[in-house]
């Protein structure tokens, strides 16, 4: 008869239920950034397309400004001194709109987040069930030991991985956010 650690058997249950909590937590995530996030997207990009069109109405009007009438010829003394202001409303035209056109490709991508930490916290618990069996003294295959420590360490990297890019995304889609509610230069 072999010896089980009680205390080895208690920590892989603590770890087991954590994992398996997050994971049931990582299951509602699509649901609530649907709830949450879809009706800021069409805000958002409305704000940005505002944001375009007034900064293409500025560009336009700076233009003739500089250029002055078309059918009197350039004029030397009318030139632009410093073109700074022109590019930097460029500039901004320019990151409104791919702001824009990237913010719903974020929520696709944030959409894709809950799914996937679903299934790696789920391997992750699997992987420790099988490594805690091992190092309690339950079960003796030490090859089977392996795996379950690799699949722990693999497939929580990934889960890390995975909520680390989460993270990521909504800082993006706050910055895309953000711009929508500023001025233009």
């Amino acid at each position: 008869m072999s010896h089980v650690d009680a205390g080895v058997v208690g920590l892989g249950v603590v770890l087991v239920l954590a994992f398996g909590g997050a994971a049931w937590r990582a299951g509602s995530l699509r649901s609530d950034i649907v709830e949450k996030y879809q009706p800021r997207v069409g805000v958002a990009q409305a704000g940005l397309d505002v944001m375009a069109r007034d900064g293409l109405q500025r560009l336009a009007s700076n233009v003739a400004t500089a250029l002055g009438g078309l059918d009197d010829g350039f004029n030397p003394s009318e030139a632009i001194v410093d073109p700074t202001e022109l590019r930097d409303l460029v500039n901004g035209i320019a990151a409104a709109l791919e702001a824009r056109e990237r913010l719903p490709i974020y929520f696709r991508w944030m959409l894709g987040v809950g799914p996937k930490l679903v299934a790696f916290l789920t391997l992750v618990a699997s992987s420790t069930l099988v490594a805690f069996s091992y190092l309690s003294g339950w079960l003796r295959t030490r090859d089977l030991a392996y795996v379950g420590l690799y699949g722990m360490l693999g497939f929580g990297i990934c889960a890390v991985l995975t909520a680390g890019s989460y993270i990521v995304l909504l800082h993006r889609f706050s910055s895309a956010e953000l711009l929508a509610n500023k001025e233009l230069g």
